[in-house]
């Protein structure tokens, strides 16, 4: 699994911006109302056949200590992602942060993320059988729940 951007070109940052903006596809994850803000996530086929998907989220604030007058969440998602970019390869993904205000463990996020790509993911049964055969693999241990 590998995380991609469009990478700028000779066309301004708000073109692309609203280029992306204006598509639209099937809601997979629907749209929320929490922090403040709205968010969700569409499903997209780009004009490559390249399977997207598009993350729409307005007004989102995250508070913590670095910002305690809060922070636009979608810059932290930003931070994440770039950082995901440097480190040139991704081990595992997060669907959703809102496990960080819940205080899970890290075994708990980790199954709570798992659940989650199952419930959104478009894989076949044999592409899941693979990860969680992977997962089990790397990690040594199952996630109760997960290869249903």
């Amino acid at each position: 699994m590998a995380v991609q951007y469009a990478a700028g070109s000779d066309v301004f940052f708000q073109d692309h911006f609203d280029y992306f903006w204006n598509q639209r596809g099937e809601w997979v994850e629907e749209p929320n109302v929490r922090r403040g803000g709205e968010s969700g996530v569409q499903r997209v086929m780009g004009s490559d056949d390249q399977l997207l998907y598009f993350k729409r989220q307005t007004g989102h604030i995250h508070s913590s200590l670095l910002h305690p007058f809060g922070r636009p969440t979608v810059l932290r998602e930003r931070d994440a992602l770039i950082g995901v970019d440097e480190a040139s390869r991704v081990e595992a993904a997060l669907i959703n942060l809102e496990k960080c205000r819940q205080r899970l463990s890290a075994r708990q996020a980790t199954a709570h993320d798992m659940k989650q790509l199952r419930r959104h993911s478009s894989f076949s049964p044999t592409d899941w059988k693979k990860l969680v055969y992977f997962y089990e693999t790397a990690f040594g241990s199952a996630i109760k729940g997960l290869s249903q």
